[in-house]
């Protein structure tokens, strides 16, 4: 159960980059229910607020699976990151995964982004980006830093075409979107013009669906 929840998180966050000039000067949030096949296990709020040449970004999500009144799994996150010019300046996070407890600290010096993490201190050069799902500039990335465990990981990102989706009652245009990496496989949905992001669903291990319905 951990694994799947585990994994299944890092698809959504989970989570958080931007190209951040392309955005309006105000604040923006996006706010999602989230269901294990038909049932609501929780909610994922993300914020953004414009600053100059970029933006800081909030995270709070909070799952809890229970069967007949026995709580069988819980997470928590949050997350604070700065960006600039679409490149992550710095990043703090503390999770806790069903009684784990995790944390990301990261920060741009020198053109080198310096990662901690439990599993240990890392370096990067370059352009860092998180699992940016509001952005869609991030379906070009073809590595993504993970919010939850520090780990940069290669991605392969495909788009699927054109279709319809439900959003909040509407069948609306939509254009899909698949991403995957070593752990997990998700898909995504954005307006046709991508400045907007629709939804995002993925299917455990367990062959349950997770998906994110928007408020």
């Amino acid at each position: 159960m951990k694994k799947v929840f585990f994994n299944a998180f890092l698809l959504i966050c989970f989570l958080v980059a931007l190209g951040l000039s392309a955005f309006a000067s105000e604040e923006r949030s996006w706010k999602f229910k989230v269901y294990l096949d038909k049932k609501e296990i929780g909610y994922q709020y993300f914020k953004l607020t414009p600053k100059p040449n970029g933006s800081n970004v909030s995270i709070e999500a909070k799952f809890d699976v229970e069967y007949l009144f026995i709580n069988f799994y819980n997470y928590r996150h949050n997350n604070r990151e700065v960006w600039r010019d679409g490149c992550l300046q710095s990043i703090e996070s503390k999770t806790v995964d069903n009684g784990e407890s995790f944390f990301v600290a990261g920060s741009m010096q020198s053109e080198v982004f310096t990662i901690k993490s439990q599993a240990g201190e890392q370096r990067l050069k370059g352009c860092v980006k998180t699992f940016s799902y509001w952005d869609a500039d991030f379906l070009n990335s073809t590595h993504l830093l993970n919010s939850q465990t520090g780990e940069f990981s290669p991605v392969e990102i495909r788009e699927l075409g054109s279709t319809e989706i439900n959003v909040s009652g509407q069948l609306i245009p939509a254009v899909h979107y698949h991403l995957s990496t070593r752990d997990f496989e998700i898909e995504l949905w954005y307006s046709p013009d991508r400045s907007e992001w629709l939804a995002l669903r993925s299917t455990t291990v367990d062959g349950n669906v997770l998906r994110y319905e928007r408020l």
